[in-house]
């Protein structure tokens, strides 16, 4: 019996560092408002119950029971360690990932955390902006939450104060992702590809592929943001 434990606890131990490296290499984007050591408690510990609660008196109901009280020592003692030791909360914690900086998207750090274009702009459009071209910088924290900071002349608060009128945000459309022209909003705004092309050159590029992404708006007014190589 004593032996039974010991395994149980074991092998809770293994599946509980495995949990975290896994869910680590998954990226900030899976988490929402909680903790790397709350979500996999959650989803263990939510499996686990399920376990003790649909099957009799047995092996599997009490490995269930080991199993749960072994994996809440752990939150615990993790707890513990997440708070007395630095250096093991900065390896095992996701870290802010600054996403926009300057108005420009860093392509690659959105590469490393795989969070998609879309993804940024629905995190985006969830902090009420719209437009891309009014963000100086927007970071995704460990937790999964996007803070956004934004351009100085578009901060009402600021210009109100001062008795400026604010130009009217407007929705930024997809017009370029990673590359690719989306020639539906082209279409939409009844633009082309030579229309394009010469904004490109404008901004000194001559080749579609050099764009990571590019919006318009309303006012026909392209946002870009170049691919990072290195």
């Amino acid at each position: 019996m004593n032996n039974f434990i010991i395994i149980t606890i074991i092998k809770c131990i293994i599946i509980y560092i495995l949990a975290l490296f896994v869910s680590k290499l998954m990226g900030s984007k899976i988490l929402s408002q909680t903790t790397l050591f709350d979500f996999i408690i959650a989803i263990s510990m939510g499996s686990l119950i399920g376990v003790a609660v649909s099957t009799s008196c047995g092996d599997k109901f009490i490995t269930a029971i080991i199993a749960l009280f072994t994996f809440t020592f752990l939150e615990i003692l993790t707890g513990y360690i997440h708070i007395k030791h630095f250096k093991l909360r900065k390896f095992l914690n996701a870290q802010p990932v600054t996403l926009i900086e300057n108005g420009e998207i860093l392509n690659l750090n959105m590469k490393k955390i795989k969070l998609t274009l879309n993804e940024l702009m629905m995190k985006l459009r969830e902090k009420t902006v719209f437009n891309i071209n009014d963000v100086q910088m927007a970071i995704l924290e460990s937790d999964g939450t996007l803070s956004v900071l934004l351009k100085s002349e578009k901060q009402s608060i600021t210009r109100e104060d001062l008795n400026i009128e604010s130009s009217k945000s407007t929705l930024t459309k997809d017009l370029i992702i990673d590359g690719t022209i989306i020639y539906e909003t082209l279409k939409n705004a009844d633009l082309n590809e030579n229309w394009l092309s010469t904004e490109l050159q404008n901004y000194g590029i001559n080749n579609i592929n050099e764009v990571f992404y590019a919006g318009l708006d309303s006012s026909k007014k392209l946002y870009i943001s170049k691919k990072k190589r290195f």
